[in-house]
């Protein structure tokens, strides 16, 4: 089963709390099916979860929060790289090139996933990464707010003008999630 550090739990309560307030908290875990509510409400930072409880609560929070198209996980994504990096790892990332992140967040990516492999390589035109990952989580839910995350943390490198398309997902049905990023 892949599972998620609870981390990801708590910044998704973090993020709701701060933007919409505790009552929107409220309308995301009454959204959720009791088993999946226990487990977000009972979350540690340290510990691990069901991948896919955490896709549902990042639905849930879509549905309150933004309009039900996930529109809004993107934005979860780049609030989460906020919360989960400090003043002294952020000038640690400042001094790492994009290129040398994908290295590091490929070692890293087991710290806080257990599923789910990466590989990149280096885009044929202009800077950027062209990234797949196999054998995670199947719902476009986490992908996209995988597409916030990746974009503010290449944004804390430096990286100027970051998009992320992410037309290849296994949530789409396709055998592997293929993130396409871009810089200047």
């Amino acid at each position: 089963m892949p599972a998620t550090k609870g981390v990801a739990f708590v910044n998704g309560k973090a993020f709701v709390e701060a933007n919409y307030g505790l009552a929107a908290w409220h309308n995301v875990l009454a959204k959720l099916a009791r088993d999946d509510r226990d487990i977000v409400e009972s979350a540690s930072a340290v510990g691990w979860y069901d991948l896919m409880v955490f896709a549902r609560m990042l639905r849930a929070i879509d549905q309150v929060c933004g309009v039900g198209d996930l529109s809004l996980l993107p934005k979860i994504g780049i609030s989460d790289v906020e919360r989960d990096f400090n003043r002294t790892i952020r000038i640690i990332v400042r001094i790492l090139s994009p290129d040398q992140i994908f290295k590091v967040s490929t070692r890293l990516w087991g710290q806080f996933q257990n599923a789910g492999v990466w590989n990149h390589r280096t885009a044929s035109q202009g800077k950027g990464m062209d990234s797949t990952l196999a054998g995670w989580g199947a719902d476009r839910a986490l992908c996209l707010e995988l597409t916030g995350y990746v974009k503010r943390l290449l944004e804390l490198t430096g990286a100027r003008d970051v998009t992320v398309l992410h037309d290849q997902c296994r949530g789409l049905g396709h055998a592997n999630c293929v993130f396409n990023v871009r810089w200047r």
